[in-house]
């Protein structure tokens, strides 16, 4: 999600939800004694995984993903198997 905002031009560390923690700050308290991250407060599955994508959302950088204009338009899916992909590559288009 860090990635996500920090892609669509959003300060992540300046989000806040009812005097809640930001995202960056929530992301730092699963941080374990040995510098991994957990995956969520009750597990820790997957650390290697986890930590690595964690540290690049504490670097606030997203993943490298070529940017799309922004002028780009939804048009209707064509019917077919492919119309849900060619929508949602549409939407992501929009978001990036």
């Amino acid at each position: 999600a860090i990635q996500g905002l920090v892609a669509a031009g959003r300060d992540p560390a300046g989000l806040h939800r009812g005097g809640a923690r930001s995202p960056l700050d929530y992301l730092r308290t699963l941080t374990a004694p040995d510098g991994s991250v957990r995956y969520s407060r009750a597990g820790a599955q997957t650390p290697v995984w986890v930590t690595a994508q964690a540290a690049l959302a504490l670097a606030r950088k997203p993943f490298p993903l070529s940017r799309t204009l922004r002028s780009a338009r939804v048009s209707p899916a064509p019917a077919g198997g492919f119309a849900f992909a060619r929508t949602l590559g549409a939407a992501l288009a929009l978001v990036l």
